[in-house]
């Protein structure tokens, strides 16, 4: 008999979602509850795609958010565990949440991840963003555990901004 040993693999994660090399789609300004016919629109964390490399005995993957976005915000509503201590979650990250062990999630319940974009923009055009995330498998095979990390794009149209009055403008209108 030839004795084997099983070897964990890594897993993988990439960004899936619909828009141009996988991003997340959102509007400028775009609320954590945006819906538009009845579906939410802010649940970025679906665009987060990871497998467990292959390994039979991994059948759960930790997600952890590495990277808080830069024009917008994450939040999260469930279980999650904050520099290693579980605690229920409703709101959104924060720079401290990441801190220590970071901010970690079952990767089974990122669906509850959503995104909120700030409304900035500059010249009338917002600033696309993104964040961090690593993917850790339960180390089934030989080996301790082992992790996978990404960008998640986010692809951030502009909307029709409202006008705004400039009361040191120059220009007039007559109106007849």
């Amino acid at each position: 008999t030839v004795p084997i040993t099983p070897v964990n693999q890594a897993p993988t994660v990439a960004s899936g979602g619909s828009g141009p090399a996988g991003a997340f789609v959102v509007f400028e300004g775009q609320p954590f509850d945006a819906r538009s016919g009845g579906i939410e629109q802010s649940r970025v964390g679906l665009a987060i795609v990871a497998d467990g490399g292959g390994d039979p005995g991994d059948a759960t993957l930790d997600l952890a958010i590495t990277r808080l976005p830069a024009f917008g915000q994450l939040r999260f509503t469930g279980m999650a565990r904050i520099d290693g201590m579980a605690l229920a979650f409703d709101r959104a990250l924060t720079a401290a949440d990441l801190a220590g062990a970071g901010f970690v999630i079952a990767y089974a319940d990122r669906a509850a991840l959503r995104y909120q974009h700030d409304g900035s923009d500059v010249a009338g055009v917002p600033a696309d963003d993104s964040f961090d995330v690593s993917v850790t498998d339960g180390g089934g095979g030989t080996g301790g555990r082992l992790a996978a990390t990404t960008t998640i794009p986010i692809d951030v149209r502009p909307v029709n901004d409202e006008p705004v009055l400039d009361p040191a403008s120059t220009l007039r209108a007559n109106i007849t």
